[in-house]
């Protein structure tokens, strides 16, 4: 433990490993899925190795990983509350936005080519399909 707090790393990594089970088992728990239990295992040993000379007493180093890893886990999920998740169908390709764009503009010099006549056909903000064959007669 010694070596540990003088910051050997294989000390270090020999007293995890020890321990490194418990702590993914209690990680589980909390996140129910078997990649966010790696991630805080792997933040634990993080924590743990920056923070390993703040231990005072060896004795009492696996209770300290799990109250790392319970707390790791915590503020996890709370960021996880937090955040809205996006559908993949909800993101929008960057090409589409640029067309978007581009038909945009088109539309407007378009329906400010438009006739008096034309114009009745548009409805509120929206383009109504019979609208185009209106705007081809007027050109």
């Amino acid at each position: 433990m010694k070596k540990a707090q003088k910051g050997n790393k294989n000390a270090f990594l020999k007293l995890f490993q020890m321990c490194e089970a418990d702590i993914y088992r209690m990680a589980f728990v909390y996140m129910k899925n078997e990649q966010d239990a790696l991630d805080i295992v792997q933040e634990t040993a993080y924590k743990a190795f920056d923070k390993i000379e703040t231990l005072k007493e060896p004795a009492y180093f696996k209770t300290w990983l799990v109250k790392i890893a319970i707390s790791s886990s915590l503020n996890r999920l709370k960021q996880q509350q937090r955040s809205i998740p996006i559908q993949d169908d909800q993101l929008e390709a960057p090409s589409t936005t640029k067309t978007d764009a581009t038909l945009s503009l088109l539309l407007k010099q378009l329906l400010d080519e438009l006739t008096t006549e034309g114009m009745s056909f548009v409805m509120a903000d929206k383009v109504e399909v019979f609208l185009l064959p209106v705007a081809v007669l007027a050109i």
